[in-house]
């Protein structure tokens, strides 16, 4: 049936899918559809070969997507003899195909320029597919490998990367035929789930050294950032998760220095379970606007001076041992946390957090609180609260939430949303507190209550003022 479904000559986009033949029809690579820009092939599960359409001239895009029963890639896509295929090609996608074993590119003939022009490769969920890739792609500059288990990539070939994402693949690796070239155009380094690294850490740094964004995930050996060349320098966006070994951000701290690192603005750290510490000239990062750190078991306190002086948000989560977020020695003068840029604060599921820094009433920039299943003992180390909150969630803080009755909650003038999960506030039977007259502030548009055991009625005095409830 294809076969009589020839498209105009003049056709610039083509998909098909869900073809039952074995073999497509000729006219798809026929180097007459001179004008074909775009060209998608999706689940033809029973075709056992791909058509020759590296012979279209004008071919900027091709996805190969869901295809069952090709196990070879070889010389047919490329066109047979073509002596110049896919001279436009600039985007090739391979996805789903669930029983390709070998990748054929033909690099062996010297005569035959292969892919000149591709901007972009990436190859999603090819589990069987072994070997290597095409190493000569002058044009590339982004390539993503996903789910394909038995893949080595070599990263010698690339100099013109600006993304490299590789996840779920049997090994990463560099050619030590060639010297290593720094990759002076990368924006995004993103690893995870690598079997085997085996790079060494000298040639690492000089190719991943520079890029804008770092993600490093599920890299299962690594203890320091430098074991595998990596560091916090050259970086602004700085993302690592799944290290259970990683125990510091670098093995030699005193060689850390505070310019170097400058650049950081956005550090994030997840299910880390050693680690341990963070790097000592934290305070010294002055872009650094926001940090988020989750499930760290091992971290007892966050840092040993200041935070960054332009920290706008800052949000922590499951680090069951965090006692504290700065040491706060009466000999530190310097403790605490500027007043500047501070907006967004959240500590949450931290067991053995039981103190607030001493200034955070004073943050006059405050504007969301959330302090929820932290030790039962946390509360504010003054009397005064951070006047201009915007949203405030409190749970299983009755110290907290008592202190905050008492100091008047109708005095947060600009609270708009208010969470409350009241355990441990046994004693409280109405909201407001009907005995003494408490008043929520007439900003607030939403209110959230839960966990108050023996609550039995709303106090309907304390809402008369919110009008945008």
């Amino acid at each position: 049936m294809l076969d009589f479904l020839r498209p105009p000559e003049k056709l610039e986009q083509l998909i098909i899918e869900s073809y039952g033949g074995v073999k497509f029809s000729s006219w798809i690579a026929d180097s007459s559809f001179k004008n074909l820009l775009s060209l998608e092939l999706r689940n033809c599960k029973n075709c056992k070969s791909l058509p020759s359409v590296g012979r279209l001239p004008l071919l900027k895009d091709l996805s190969i997507i869901g295809f069952d029963q090709v196990q070879k890639i070889g010389v047919e896509l490329f066109g047979g003899n073509q002596l110049n295929p896919f001279v436009s090609l600039e985007i090739l996608s391979f996805e789903s195909l669930s029983n390709w074993k070998e990748w054929d590119t033909c690099e062996g003939d010297e005569k035959v320029l292969k892919l000149p022009s591709l901007r972009e490769l990436l190859i999603k969920t090819c589990p069987q597919l072994l070997g290597r890739l095409p190493t000569h792609l002058p044009s590339l500059q982004k390539l993503e490998i996903d789910r394909c288990r038995s893949l080595v990539v070599s990263i010698s070939s690339f100099s013109s990367l600006c993304k490299f994402s590789i996840h779920r693949c049997a090994e990463l690796v560099d050619d030590y035929s060639s010297p290593a070239k720094e990759l002076s155009s990368l924006q995004t380094l993103s690893l995870s789930d690598i079997s085997k690294f085996n790079i060494p850490a000298d040639r690492a740094m000089l190719r991943f050294g520079k890029s804008e964004h770092f993600e490093i995930d599920g890299l299962k050996e690594l203890e320091s950032l430098s074991q595998h060349g990596f560091s916090l320098v050259g970086h602004h966006f700085i993302f690592i998760c799944r290290c259970p070994l990683l125990q510091s951000l670098e093995a030699e701290e005193a060689e850390l220095q505070p310019d170097k690192i400058s650049l950081v603005e956005s550090l994030m750290i997840g299910f880390c379970g050693r680690l341990n510490r963070l790097p000592q000239v934290l305070h010294e990062l002055t872009f650094l606007t926001m940090i988020e750190i989750h499930n760290c078991r091992s971290l007892v306190s966050f840092a040993e001076n200041n935070l960054p002086p332009n920290l706008k948000k800052l949000r922590i989560s499951s680090c069951v041992n965090l006692e504290c977020l700065v040491n706060e020695k009466e000999d530190n003068k310097k403790g605490g946390l500027l007043t500047t840029s501070f907006r967004d604060f959240s500590v949450d599921g931290c067991g053995n957090f039981g103190a607030l820094p001493k200034c955070m009433a004073s943050i006059t920039s405050l504007r969301c609180l959330s302090v929820r299943d932290c030790s039962v003992d946390i509360s504010f180390s003054s009397e005064d609260f951070p006047a201009n909150l915007t949203s405030l969630a409190i749970s299983n803080a009755p110290k907290i939430y008592r202190s905050l009755v008492e100091w008047g909650l109708n005095r947060l003038t600009s609270l708009q949303v208010l969470h409350i999960k009241g355990g441990g506030c046994s004693k409280v039977v109405s909201f407001p507190e009907e005995g003494i007259g408490m008043m929520l502030p007439p900003s607030l548009t939403r209110i959230f209550l839960s966990g108050f055991e023996n609550l039995e009625f709303m106090f309907s005095e304390g809402f008369q003022d919110l009008a945008f409830l």
